[in-house]
């Protein structure tokens, strides 16, 4: 008989927190900025762009997982896509992150604790997952025929991605200076 260890319990609720953080996030920017959308999924202000990469920050592989699933779901249930789309689609939201991630630590030196991270590095983070991602994406729409505009989709996307990834990431950081404020008058 299979029984879950407290370490899969807690993995399996990281899944869950930042698959639904993401599919909430993904609605709200979906609600504020509608208007704003270049073509349908392509946006010029994409802020859960800048929730997935602190979410992979943070939890890492869980998190990419988390954020594949959410995307899966989204593309399946909200832009109607087939299963194998939505697959890859999801894959794709939850591996650029992850990708974005491994090649600014091991590449660029990246100091891997979310907290040593200066703005500079959060910017060049930002960047890094701001190209990757939309040409994943892009590569794949164009391969499969939902786009006819790569190069124009993926330079909006690009900075929707770019946009949405320093906001929140400039959240980030400004959090985890009020903690280390916080904890040093302590």
């Amino acid at each position: 008989m299979f029984a879950f260890r407290p370490t899969d319990v807690s993995a399996l609720l990281t899944v869950v927190a930042c698959g639904a953080a993401y599919a909430v996030f993904f609605s709200l920017n979906h609600w504020l900025f509608e208007h704003l959308e270049f073509a349908r999924g392509v946006n010029w202000i994409f802020l859960p762009s800048g929730l997935r990469l602190t979410l992979v920050l943070i939890f890492l592989e869980w998190g990419a997982l988390g954020i594949a699933l959410a995307s899966m779901a989204i593309s399946y249930a909200g832009y109607g896509m087939s299963p194998l789309d939505s697959i890859v689609t999801g894959g794709i939201s939850g591996l650029a992150p992850w990708l974005a991630r491994r090649l600014c630590i091991h590449g660029l030196g990246m100091d891997p604790d979310i907290r040593y991270l200066h703005p500079r590095q959060l910017m060049q983070l930002g960047l890094i997952f701001s190209i990757t991602s939309p040409v994943l994406h892009q590569l794949w729409y164009s391969w499969r025929g939902f786009s006819n505009h790569f190069v124009e989709d993926t330079v909006v996307m690009f900075m929707g991605d770019m946009l949405g990834a320093l906001i929140i990431l400039l959240i980030l950081r400004l959090f985890v200076l009020w903690l280390r404020t916080r904890r040093d008058r302590d």
